[in-house]
């Protein structure tokens, strides 16, 4: 539910940003500022044998749903790398 939601807002902010970085990065940020409950409710099981077995299962099984969207962002990346407001959304995407 809320992980794929997020995903296919992300995927959705590559394809309404075109190459515009800037766009990009803001569509980024405001994405995780939307799903942030859900982000912090994850991170707190994060290290959680049990939890981070049901994540890698449902990332698995989910797959074939969530790599569109992930490609569109690592597409995205080889554009707005370097550029100081893609890189501060993806390094923050990086910590969660």
């Amino acid at each position: 539910g809320q992980a794929m939601a997020m995903f296919a807002a992300m995927g959705d902010a590559v394809d309404a940003a075109g190459s515009d970085c800037g766009k990009l990065a803001a569509s980024l940020d405001a994405t995780l500022d939307a799903h942030g409950e859900f982000l912090a409710s994850a991170k707190r099981w994060k290290g959680n044998a049990a939890m981070d077995q049901k994540a890698e299962a449902w990332m698995q099984a989910h797959m074939d749903d969530v790599m569109p969207h992930v490609m569109k962002v690592a597409t995205a990346g080889q554009t707005c790398t370097g550029q100081p407001a893609f890189d501060a959304v993806m390094k923050r995407f990086a910590e969660l």
